[in-house]
């Protein structure tokens, strides 16, 4: 009932020539608000007030958009190939060449915001550098700066992340406000949410690694956990559920390695190890082994530290205090 109609016509429209076609309302009159245009190189649909308005297409294509919604597209630039849906949707982009936009307000002058998705509302809202990415969910890379090549999913995932390229975010407000954060996963609620230098890193869990200090984590670590980080300025360590920790992990991005790093050090209890393992508490096994015997002291007041046990043929000698040793003598049976 009082359906529109469509209705054929020549003639141009936004200074295209070619084929086109508008809604007819009940009454006869042109619905100025939607259009279908075409010819050897284009093809719109456009519907809304002022959707594609101004869009231009990039020297080497034509338009071939769909643009639906209040603006959405409008002002949209070097256009070939997407979709708007939602008002606002893609208003203004630049470089927006094989996306979609879907949602209010998604792609909202994003710049460099081709060949990637944008869903929900605000998604990708003046992303910066935005190409080859996909922005699942409301606000999701909103604002975010060198967001190419990343994934985006959940509510304000990636929100204002800076440096965010080749990343995953995945759960509400992951990596939200995140600084240098390339090259890095964040997975769970608020995972890296502010934080710092994150880049090659790997949070994983409710809040892991999320900054709430002054400063925040620094880069190439892994946490593993719920509602677990580190101290300021971290990097290259480890956190696993607030019982392993880890320092001097392997942080070379260019050369891929499979060899242990000697200068690693795994800490059981122990936030910062000392030495190559480190635990805090009592430890049982069924079998202790040394891999080869050690080096007795030269003297009763040879270097070492309180505890140090050394193990020789005929002896084994006890540090009992710093730089002074005991020994007790083994004999054959």
């Amino acid at each position: 009932k009082n359906a529109d109609i469509i209705k054929w016509n020549s003639g141009s429209h936004d200074s295209l020539n070619g084929t086109s076609a508008q809604f007819v309302k009940a009454d006869g009159s042109f619905d100025n608000t939607a259009y279908a245009y075409w010819d050897d190189v284009n093809s719109v649909l456009a519907i809304g007030p002022d959707a594609g308005f101004g869009v231009t297409r990039p020297s080497w294509g034509g338009l071939d958009c769909i643009f639906i919604g209040n603006q959405a597209g409008a002002g949209a630039n070097n256009v070939n190939g997407a979709t708007y849906i939602g008002a606002y949707a893609g208003n203004y982009a630049r470089s927006a060449f094989g996306s979609n936009f879907v949602g209010w307000g998604t792609g909202y002058r994003a710049e460099n915001a081709y060949s990637s998705n944008f869903f929900g509302n605000a998604a990708g809202f003046r992303a910066i550098n935005s190409n080859s990415a996909n922005f699942f969910g409301e606000n999701t890379g909103n604002n975010a700066t060198n967001a190419n090549n990343s994934n985006f999913i959940g509510s304000s995932a990636g929100q204002g992340a800076i440096n965010a390229s080749y990343s995953n975010f995945f759960g509400n407000y992951a990596g939200n406000n995140a600084t240098a954060a390339s090259n890095s996963n964040f997975f769970g609620e608020n995972a890296g949410n502010n934080a710092s230098s994150a880049d090659l890193s790997n949070l994983f869990g409710y809040q892991a690694g999320q900054n709430n200090g002054s400063v925040g984590i620094g880069s190439n670590n892994i946490i593993i956990g719920t509602n677990i980080s580190m101290a300021d300025n971290t990097a290259n360590a480890i956190n696993i559920g607030g019982v392993i920790f880890g320092t001097g992990t392997y942080s070379d991005i260019n050369t891929q390695s499979i060899a242990a790093v000697s200068a690693g050090k795994v800490g059981i209890g122990i936030v910062n190890p000392a030495t190559t393992l480190d635990v805090n508490g009592t430890t049982q096994a069924s079998q202790f082994k040394l891999s080869a015997l050690n080096t007795a002291p030269t003297s009763s007041s040879d270097t070492g530290t309180t505890g140090e046990i050394r193990i020789v043929n005929g002896f084994i000698y006890v540090c009992v205090a710093n730089n002074t040793w005991q020994r007790t003598t083994l004999s054959t049976f």
